[in-house]
């Protein structure tokens, strides 16, 4: 996975906005239906805006565009089915590290066939495509349902997973077929290695060398600000391809779900970028502008 990094190094010391300004964030650019990109995502965000912040598979499939009600209804039975069945396993093993791996192991056979950048969640169950949000993100919703507490990393480059089982921290590579990590040695390692490779990114962005704190590069997100992440990625994509606007719509969404700097410095860049642009009135972009740069 890789993040917009020009804007992230510049905004990555930027003060984070309070959870106040959340429910304020759609209401300026993404009161009208066609803002949304289905009826199912327009009820999840409606939904989450009344307090429901539970329904992570509903965030989390969101951001597919052909998701309706009905569909995301047989898409959740079959995967809870998938996942009880999964659990009915658990009395084939010893312990609960050799249960996991075997989840693990499953999961990779059956559903995560192929790595491609910039896909996300939905992928994964209707085309077996994934990266590393999007594979995070389902062993999320398996462990989740499958009753196993777990924490999800995030660097500037990478998403991943830990969790601790029989005594011991595993860490979960979904990228890689033999990523299920238990040495200490290997997980301290791999955790090393992410964060050096985002502090070298940035060294290499700036084109010289430069300072970054690592313990920086390595935060703990909860499962709504995943699937913020996966409408920041989206957000990056459309703005690379200078499609501004919806880049604009996006990362808002993304802020609305993960309130964070580098998702705020993209929406300011979109903004910028969009000053000239009719489809939006100067009202609009004004009001945005002194939101966001507050």
């Amino acid at each position: 996975m890789k993040y917009l990094l020009a804007i992230l190094f510049l905004v990555l010391n930027a003060p984070t906005f309070g959870q106040s300004v959340q429910k304020e964030v759609l209401e300026t650019t993404c009161c009208y239906d066609k803002d949304y990109l289905s009826e199912f995502e327009q009820l999840v965000f409606k939904d989450f805006l009344r307090g429901n912040t539970n329904d992570h598979a509903a965030l989390l499939f969101a951001i597919d565009s052909s998701m309706t009600l009905r569909k995301f209804k047989l898409t959740d039975k079959y995967f809870k089915e998938y996942c009880e069945k999964l659990k009915n396993k658990r009395s084939q093993f010893h312990t609960d590290i050799a249960y996991l791996k075997y989840v693990f192991d499953v999961v990779q056979q059956y559903y995560l066939k192929e790595f491609q950048y910039n896909q996300s969640i939905d992928r994964i169950m209707f085309k077996g495509t994934f990266d590393c949000v999007a594979g995070t993100s389902f062993y999320a919703l398996v462990l989740e349902n499958i009753g196993f507490d777990f924490v999800i990393k995030e660097t500037p480059l990478h998403v991943y997973l830990e969790l601790y089982a029989d005594g011991n921290k595993i860490l979960l590579e979904t990228t890689d077929k033999n990523g299920f990590i238990i040495n200490r040695n290997k997980v301290v390692s791999l955790e090393t290695q992410y964060a050096s490779e985002a502090s070298e990114a940035f060294k290499n962005l700036m084109k010289k060398s430069c300072d970054v704190d690592i313990q920086m590069l390595d935060n703990q997100i909860d499962m709504v600000q995943l699937a913020g992440i996966q409408y920041f990625n989206k957000a990056s994509v459309a703005f690379t391809s200078h499609n501004y606007k919806q880049s604009l719509l996006l990362s808002q969404k993304a802020y609305l779900l993960y309130p964070s700097p580098r998702i705020k410095g993209l929406i300011l860049s979109a903004l910028e970028l969009l000053m000239n642009n009719k489809q939006i009135s100067y009202k609009t972009k004004l009001e945005l502008y002194k939101k966001y740069r507050s």
